[in-house]
């Protein structure tokens, strides 16, 4: 059991900060203008950074070791370790984790839901074998003088460890830029409103909290299915587009999908045409009810390796 490990939060942030539209109330009927302006719970500031040891991690093993003690020179160790770690965080320093180039905010998915960020921590390894191996070479050992001391009393060893690949998480990324959303509009440029009348976000920042850490839906026939069992410098998924714009469910009257495509860069995407998204990955469904900008992704957090 690990209690007290150290994470990182902004508290001036909340789901839905970015669930805002602004209408011109000069004209009749009022005038759409903007849609998603940020509205922080204090908007003096951009965050409240609150650091503290407040999150726990949990690890389960089956170890099975085998040593063989010196015996006519050999001696040997071999360990088999089976294990699970899960936690909600697992960086020392949270706040950023490297992608590529780039860094990417290790927050909470959601600070109203911190259950959601509950997965396998980044050093979970489930198997791993080890096997160290020591041999007293039996030549010249007992030789006296220069022969003696120069070629006896050698030995030699060996040390091998295998284990499994490391957890890969998928989530948010929006080309590296700030967190957007892309509002829903028409084919005559009006806004396509939702339940609460704040146009349907078609992509980007699902829970509408300006930090791009959320996870899409798995999209594909099932996860061992996804890999491209290539370099991982190639991309470890079959596929590498970007996530395509729209969401299960879509009302029919959205007519800028082709070119909210085009300024998230999925490939071959233009202002007339939609361009190939990806197929293992995607949106969610745009939910019901009161709080529609409470939208989170099915898949869950470092589930590939």
């Amino acid at each position: 059991m690990g209690r007290h490990l150290p994470m990182l939060e902004n508290y001036n942030r909340t789901d839905g900060q970015a669930y805002n539209v602004t209408y011109d109330n000069t004209t009749n009927p009022p005038t759409f203008v903007s849609a998603f302006s940020n509205r922080r719970p204090n908007p003096l500031y951009t965050g409240f950074n609150y650091r503290s040891n407040s999150v726990s991690s949990n690890y389960n093993a089956l170890i099975v070791e085998a040593t063989k003690r010196t015996s006519h020179g050999l001696q040997f160790q071999t360990g088999y370790t089976y294990s699970k770690l899960l936690d909600v965080n697992s960086e020392l320093f949270a706040g950023c984790s490297s992608i590529g180039s780039r860094t990417a905010p290790y927050y909470y998915i959601s600070n109203a839901l911190p259950r959601l960020s509950y997965g396998r921590g980044a050093e979970d390894h489930r198997h791993a074998y080890k096997l160290n191996v020591t041999y007293e070479l039996p030549f010249l050992k007992a030789q006296k003088g220069f022969a003696g001391h120069a070629l006896g009393g050698w030995s030699l060893g060996s040390f091998l460890q295998f284990y499994s690949g490391h957890p890969v998480d998928v989530r948010l990324d929006v080309n590296g830029v700030s967190c957007r959303r892309f509002a829903a509009k028409d084919a005559g440029g009006n806004p396509v409103l939702d339940q609460n009348g704040i146009p349907f976000n078609i992509a980007g920042d699902y829970n509408m909290d300006g930090v791009c850490n959320d996870h899409p839906d798995f999209i594909g026939s099932n996860l061992n299915a996804a890999y491209s069992n290539g370099s991982p410098a190639d991309g470890i998924f079959k596929d590498n587009n970007q996530i395509g714009c729209g969401f299960p469910g879509m009302p029919a009257t959205v007519a800028n999908v082709d070119a909210c495509n085009k300024s998230f860069g999925v490939a071959g995407a233009t202002s007339t045409s939609p361009g190939t998204p990806n197929t293992l990955f995607g949106n969610p469904a745009y939910p019901t009810g009161a709080t529609p900008y409470e939208r989170f992704g099915g898949l869950g957090r470092n589930i590939f390796n």
